[in-house]
């Protein structure tokens, strides 16, 4: 079954619901990821590399760890909106 999300912006007492826009690039995104990890929505983001390869020869679009010393790993898709 698919799933359909929103981005809304909440004025006072209105709601608009904002309109999606895809990216022309994967890399602009893990570009504008890199730069502002914080809309990933996990707080204390270090980043370790961006495109880092595997032991196993596989990619990782960006790799970071938080202050709990736990890996993050982000995979960014673009063209992927569910929408």
């Amino acid at each position: 079954m698919p799933v359909k999300f929103g981005l809304w912006r909440l004025d006072g007492e209105s709601a608009k619901q904002v309109r999606s826009n895809a990216i022309a690039s994967e890399e602009r995104l893990e570009k504008i990821i890199q730069e502002r990890l914080d809309i990933l929505g996990l707080d204390d983001l270090f980043q370790i590399g961006r495109q880092v390869i595997t032991d196993f020869g596989k990619r990782i679009d960006l790799l970071a760890t938080r202050r709990a010393r736990r890996s993050v790993r982000h995979r960014a898709q673009a063209g992927s909106n569910p929408a």
